[in-house]
């Protein structure tokens, strides 16, 4: 007796003429495949309160592997995208309390590396603090109502975080009036000065060497210049304002990167058998999140494709 043709025998007439190419063991895998999603989210339905909101938390989880993963990842597009952005908002807002209550700590924090710098007080860097709050939380209210999507909003925080690591511009001196005293000769002031650089250059020492040559001797000023050349110079250190762009720069990677993995799936599962029904839905997949090729993990072994058998009709 033949179980597993009585109990598939609508499932191998739905599957044979779109697979008549492949061999009987690769058309039951593609079969198992193609049912497997509506019986997961048969199953989710019964369980946790909506089979939608079930099968998101499982593709979030990766417990979908093969062509189901691909295939609820279509089905559930719409909803994967609203719960990714709902995430990345909720991390959005705590990554920039986070900022606010990191820069508030003056006295520990990284505005600290001003202190003393261009006469910076402890009351200069509470009004810094001060200042990237007022503007941090206008940039998040301009995102919760829409007027700002998430990579405005990101780039609008970097801008008002690194604007705390720039030196305040010190205000314009007035003009000098035009002064109404009649310019010096400068004519008669040049004349005397060549005159004794050549009376100098006369003095100076003059010694003949054997071979006839004419040796000048530097004067000891000159002398002092040459030997401090060989000396290398005392490279600067990093300024307050480099310790701080650095450590701010280091908190604005960390707050995209929290932001941007909460928004993130898992790597998509490998396919099984040929593929050649995972292909076809990672080409519909990869055309719904914009163009980009997603390729699935590589990790875990694919399973092997069987010798082909002869198939009795």
């Amino acid at each position: 007796m033949n179980v597993h043709g009585a109990g598939n025998s609508q499932a191998w007439g739905n599957i044979r003429p779109e697979q008549g190419d492949m061999n009987a063991r690769e058309a039951r895998h593609a079969a198992r495949e193609t049912a497997r999603p509506s019986a997961v989210d048969a199953a989710v339905a019964d369980g946790e309160g909506g089979g939608a909101r079930g099968v998101i938390r499982l593709l979030q989880e990766g417990h979908f592997k093969g062509v189901a993963d691909v295939r609820l990842r279509i089905n559930f597009f719409d909803e994967l995208q609203a719960a990714g952005a709902a995430n990345a908002a909720r991390t959005l807002d705590s990554g920039v309390q986070g900022l606010i209550d990191t820069l508030g700590k003056t006295s520990e924090g990284p505005l600290a590396a001003l202190l003393g710098t261009d006469d910076m007080t402890a009351d200069d860097l509470t009004a810094l603090a001060d200042g990237f709050k007022q503007d941090a939380e206008e940039i998040l209210a301009q995102f919760r109502s829409g007027e700002t999507d998430l990579n405005g909003a990101l780039d609008a925080l970097e801008a008002a975080l690194m604007s705390l690591a720039e030196p305040a511009v010190p205000a314009a001196e007035p003009a000098a009036e035009p002064s109404t005293e009649p310019a010096a000769d400068q004519a008669a002031d040049t004349i005397p000065e060549m005159a004794a650089d050549i009376a100098a250059e006369a003095e100076a020492p003059v010694e003949n060497t054997e071979d006839l040559s004419t040796t000048i001797t530097a004067a000891a000023q000159d002398q002092e210049g040459i030997e401090s050349t060989d000396q290398p110079a005392d490279t600067p250190g990093p300024s307050a304002y480099d310790l701080l762009r650095t450590e701010l720069t280091k908190l604005m990677a960390d707050l995209r990167k929290s932001v941007t993995d909460t928004q993130a799936l898992p790597p998509l599962s490998p396919p099984r058998g040929n593929g050649q029904a995972y292909s076809k839905f990672l080409e519909i997949y990869n055309t719904l999140i914009g163009g980009g090729v997603t390729e699935p993990a590589t990790g875990a072994a694919a399973e092997p494709v069987a010798e082909p058998l002869d198939v009795l009709v």
